[in-house]
């Protein structure tokens, strides 16, 4: 059975997507172990913010859907500045910031934050996967709102044990 994070890569390739701009971060870590597996292009940064101004720059100059992976919490709010700017331009990004297992969602912790409510202002569309066998839909329909005619950026939050679950029979993307 895959899991979520196979999911996730095996779907972005699905829709031609091979380069993915990250600041690596615990969140992230088994998404980013299949993305090198699968020979995706890695182009890591130093800045939250840095990881979606080049996936913008990249989306711009293919126009078409790039993606930029953050962690969740400080890395997501750190990344804001750039889909602001993304959404300035209508440029296609699709912005996805890990998150702490979902077990901690609504506690006072580490990193635990409602990181779609900090964007939805900005963006076409914006959601939170909440089961592993929902990657694929949610991936696509990203795509399919970063690229509709009126382009813009979009965001995903995938919390650490979404990219984790085992899925025996995914949704269609």
């Amino acid at each position: 059975m895959p899991t979520g994070a196979e999911l996730f890569v095996e779907t972005l390739a699905e829709l031609g997507i091979r380069t993915v701009f990250t600041l690596v971060g615990d969140h992230l870590n088994q998404v980013l172990s299949c993305a090198s597996r699968a020979g995706f292009r890695i182009v890591g940064v130093r800045h939250e913010s840095a990881a979606v101004h080049a996936a913008d720059a990249l989306a711009r100059l293919q126009r078409r859907p790039a993606v930029a992976l953050v962690t969740g919490g400080p890395g997501h709010t750190n990344a804001v500045t750039g889909i602001a700017t993304a959404a300035a331009v209508g440029s296609p990004v699709i912005a996805v910031s890990g998150a702490p297992p979902q077990a901690q969602a609504g506690r006072p912790g580490f990193q635990v934050i409602d990181q779609v409510s900090i964007v939805r202002p900005l963006v076409r569309w914006a959601a939170e996967v909440q089961r592993p066998d929902q990657i694929r839909y949610f991936v696509t329909r990203a795509y399919q709102e970063a690229n509709a005619p009126r382009k813009g950026p979009v965001h995903l939050t995938v919390p650490a044990d979404v990219f984790a679950g085992q899925v025996a029979q995914p949704l269609p993307g």
